[in-house]
């Protein structure tokens, strides 16, 4: 596998990790790589592989396994953070484990408890407080009592049918972890992709399994963070998990994907970002791009043209749209 200089450097690093990786600087590339030189170069050892959809473990899975072959398969573990706390819920409960609730279902207990506790507040606003404190360790401290009515309701109910929403997954093993009623997963290494992304539950989960003489490698984009609104901690995660556990730092600075022209103004805009690694951001493509900027009357008329300049611009699979409303481009 061919590999820059900066990624021969991740991919190769001792210990705790962390890559702090640009925009198409081959990230999952060198998580895979990565992964497979860790199995390929210890005979002993278990790898666990995370991130945050069912799919895109599947794929860091089948990526892992191309690059070190199938005859590591037994040692790799891959899962999403819920699945794997799901593993481990089942593995030390005694008695039959909780029933997870699917989001429709836990949805529909929620409404239950909304209109029982507090209907005058708007069911949205319940939602989103509700998932806000299940995002955090502290205990749940709320400004509306009439919220809190319906967090403790929603939580007796849920206790009283055996069952257990997503969010308590990762709270109920980090809780056990910490008081020594669980163990951690029975791995050597685990690696972490998109970390920008995790929330302070699963930032506490990671930092358990370092904390345990787990090997721990994080690979993220510190300029980007899609979780945000799922209260995602982003560059700061990063940080702290690097700080906690005494972990290398290594950026993947070269960017593969974009022509120079359009890359220098991404980076000036980014550069804005005061949150974020120094890191000088190169590409490694010498074709120059083309960027026009257009001035249209409304919105009508940038359809137009949209749609006028992808006729004329040859193969349409080659374009994508990026627009603010996406209700108005339906």
């Amino acid at each position: 596998m061919n590999l820059n200089l900066y990624q021969e450097r991740a991919v190769t690093a001792s210990g705790h990790c962390t890559i702090l990786a640009c925009p198409g600087s081959g990230k999952t590339r060198v998580l895979s790589a990565r992964a497979a030189h860790l199995l390929a170069n210890n005979e002993k050892g278990r790898l666990c592989a995370v991130t945050f959809t069912r799919d895109a473990a599947d794929e860091l899975r089948s990526r892992i396994l191309l690059a070190c072959g199938p005859d590591h398969a037994r040692r790799l573990a891959d899962g999403t953070f819920h699945s794997l706390a799901l593993a481990q819920i089942k593995r030390f409960s005694k008695g039959k484990p909780p029933r997870l609730l699917a989001e429709g279902e836990r949805l529909a207990v929620l409404r239950r408890c909304w209109k029982q506790h507090a209907p005058s507040l708007s069911f949205e606003n319940v939602i989103q407080g509700i998932d806000r404190v299940k995002s955090r360790l502290a205990l749940p401290v709320f400004s509306d009592p009439a919220l809190e009515s319906v967090f403790l309701g929603y939580q007796d109910l849920m206790e009283s049918e055996g069952s257990m929403d997503f969010s308590d997954l990762l709270l109920t093993t980090v809780s056990k972890m910490t008081s020594g009623e669980m163990s951690p997963l029975p791995i050597r290494w685990l690696l972490v992709d998109e970390a920008q992304d995790m929330d302070e539950v699963q930032m506490e989960w990671i930092l358990l399994h370092g904390r345990s003489g787990i090997e721990v490698t994080l690979v993220g984009d510190d300029d980007q963070s899609l979780y945000a609104f799922r209260h995602a901690l982003g560059y700061e995660g990063l940080q702290e998990v690097t700080f906690a556990l005494s972990a290398t730092e290594t950026t993947l600075p070269i960017n593969y994907r974009c022509a120079p022209n359009i890359l220098t103004h991404a980076a000036k805009l980014i550069e804005h970002n005061k949150n974020r690694a120094p890191k000088k951001i190169s590409a490694h493509k010498e074709v120059s791009g083309e960027i026009n900027v257009l001035r249209l009357p409304d919105r009508w008329a940038e359809v137009d043209q949209i749609g006028n300049t992808i006729i004329n611009g040859g193969d349409k699979q080659e374009w994508a749209i990026l627009w603010l409303f996406t209700g108005f481009l339906r």
